[in-house]
């Protein structure tokens, strides 16, 4: 940053460029500790493929034989418990808000995650083999309403007053300011 700025007063610019500096997303601690397992919930984690993490995401398994029949995985991941950390979304009822269900590309479960607590199939699948020790300790990728979800916005140049703090805004309004 210091260099950017350095370049720009060397070449007379810095008076007269605007620069935007932002972050893609916020960051939160997360520890294994905190982790829901789905064979807590279900007996057939092997005849499912889910993309672990923050937001879990389900499909049927490659080249699987079995029926997916994403309604009863759903029905058997609500509400089973009364400290569940994960919300099971089918993909045509996620909050609007989030912009994601349109697409053949989008697995058809989703698991809207607690801040700071993971999902993952089995307790092996998030601790190291050889060490045992955790493959994370922070993570991103939570609901967007959560404050820790929100990163930087930094604008510089002749565009932008002085001294000035704005309220949270989506990225996507980055658009209509450039």
């Amino acid at each position: 940053l210091g260099q950017l700025m350095d370049g720009l007063k060397q070449l007379n610019l810095h008076r007269c460029a605007n620069i935007i500096f932002v972050g893609d997303h916020g960051m939160e601690d997360v520890t294994c500790e905190r982790t829901e397992y789905l064979s807590n919930y279900l007996s057939n984690v092997d005849d499912i493929t889910l993309i672990p993490g923050t937001l879990g995401r389900i499909r049927a398994k490659a080249n699987s034989n079995l029926k997916f029949d994403p309604k009863a995985i759903v029905a058997n991941l609500t509400c089973k418990k009364p400290d569940q950390h994960f919300k099971p979304y089918l993909k045509q009822y996620l909050p609007k808000r989030l912009h994601y269900a349109n697409n053949r590309r989008i697995e058809d479960i989703h698991l809207l995650v607690e801040r700071r607590w993971h999902v993952a199939k089995r307790p092996g699948d998030v601790f190291k083999k050889i060490t045992g020790k955790c493959y994370f300790h922070g993570d991103h990728g939570y609901d967007n309403k959560i404050n820790s979800m929100q990163t930087v916005f930094l604008g510089y140049g002749p565009s932008f007053k002085y001294k000035t703090k704005v309220p949270p805004f989506e990225n996507i309004e980055l658009y209509n300011l450039m």
